[in-house]
């Protein structure tokens, strides 16, 4: 999928098997769903366009979720933004083009194609109903793996040990009887420092931002989290993390509250038991939902 993965286990929970038995499971939902591999479920679903395909398990569920958050978010997390991506360069060696008027025509154009609602299930079946629309489970899919590991994990009676895909991470059990996960969150200006720490027990952890992934096109910087509506960077913060039951939610959720803003994110988990959020502006200003307050501690 593009990222780093990494486990950490007491002395006691270790072995080779256990270690193994996790990365398969990563490496299926890559096989499956990754958007750079040819032969995965996802890119023949593109490739095939208006055609019904037979797709397992884990490809109907990343797919009815990623449409269930689409509703849920008014379209702030989309998962055919795809073109947009390529647009920018995001998925190809070719930077975009530097005709500013040309960009902004084939930018509307492709917009055009963006709509999650596109991308549809029906029993053990899915589609991307029309040409031209291409999905992309970049933001979902890491959590879902790291969800599958867990659960490959706790098979071999694992209790203890936290699974983190690119920063999207999951906190299982208590490192020690009397002390909690400590999971860092990276501070937008300095991504060698931390801004704030929070402890986990049993939850997952995702956070959003444009600060690493970018790139420089018309003078302005597009980072690689793209408002679909609108084709370009979300502005309203620089970084946006959720903590949720599980680690897919937890993705997409930080995905999209990170296009929201911090007042649309906190109307929308304020109905949304169990899911918790931390936004932090552009004047450095940290945001967070009412009961995650006590758990966090701010640093530097």
């Amino acid at each position: 999928m593009g990222t780093t993965i990494e486990l950490i286990l007491t002395g006691e929970e270790y072995g080779r098997e256990t270690v193994v038995r996790s990365f398969d499971a990563l490496s299926e939902i890559d096989r499956l769903l990754s958007v750079h591999q040819s032969t995965s479920e996802l890119s023949q679903v593109n490739y095939n366009s208006g055609k019904w395909h037979e797709v397992s398990p884990h490809f109907n569920r990343v797919a009815s979720t990623a449409r269930r958050i689409g509703e849920m978010t008014g379209g702030a997390f989309d998962v055919t933004v795809l073109p947009v991506m390529r647009h920018w360069g995001f998925y190809d060696a070719d930077s975009p083009g530097q005709d500013a008027s040309k960009s902004r025509r084939s930018l509307r154009s492709i917009l055009e194609q963006v709509d999650f609602r596109q991308l549809q299930v029906k029993g053990r079946e899915a589609r991307v109903a029309s040409s031209g629309y291409s999905a992309d489970f970049g933001g979902i899919a890491k959590g879902y793996g790291v969800d599958r590991a867990v659960r490959a994990l706790r098979d071999q009676n694992v209790r203890c040990v936290l699974v983190s895909a690119g920063g999207d991470i999951f906190a299982l059990g208590r490192p020690a009887p009397n002390r909690l996960w400590r999971v860092g969150i990276r501070s937008p200006y300095r991504p060698d420092a931390l801004c704030a720490m929070v402890e986990l027990e049993d939850e997952a952890i995702a956070t959003a931002g444009g600060y690493e992934n970018y790139r420089i096109a018309q003078g302005r910087r597009i980072a690689h989290i793209l408002n679909p509506r609108l084709g370009v960077s979300s502005d309203h913060v620089l970084s946006a993390t959720i903590i949720a039951p599980d680690t897919m939610t937890a993705d997409a959720l930080a995905t999209a509250t990170y296009i929201m803003g911090v007042e649309d994110s906190l109307r929308l988990l304020d109905d949304m038991p169990h899911v918790e959020g931390v936004w932090i502006d552009r004047r450095g200003q940290v945001t967070c939902t009412p009961y995650i307050k006590n758990r966090l501690q701010i640093v530097g």
